[in-house]
């Protein structure tokens, strides 16, 4: 009989939050990425997009005005809040 040994289970690994300086508004969209699953913002910071925003994004236009806001998801920090449309996603800054 074979036995394996147990490795401790430890707490799944958590990525370091990237921190974002341009909280507020005043922001637009600059460029929509593969179909809305990554924005990128006229500062140059680029956003994954959670997947179950996704829909949402899919039809955000460039030059419509963002908010960036924290959020308390450990995935996903960050809210963008497009102001013309109201629409509220989860995202993750890739890139500042």
């Amino acid at each position: 009989m074979w036995l394996r040994e147990r490795q401790a289970v430890s707490e799944p690994s958590r990525r370091p939050k990237r921190t974002y300086s341009g909280l507020g508004g005043g922001h637009w969209i600059a460029e929509k990425i593969e179909r809305g699953k990554q924005i990128r913002l006229e500062d140059g910071s680029l956003w994954k997009i959670s997947v179950r925003h996704r829909l949402r994004t899919m039809l955000w236009e460039t030059s419509q005005q963002i908010t960036v806001a924290e959020n308390d998801d450990l995935l996903y920090p960050y809210r963008l809040i497009n102001q013309n449309t109201g629409d509220v996603v989860e995202a993750e800054l890739v890139s500042d």
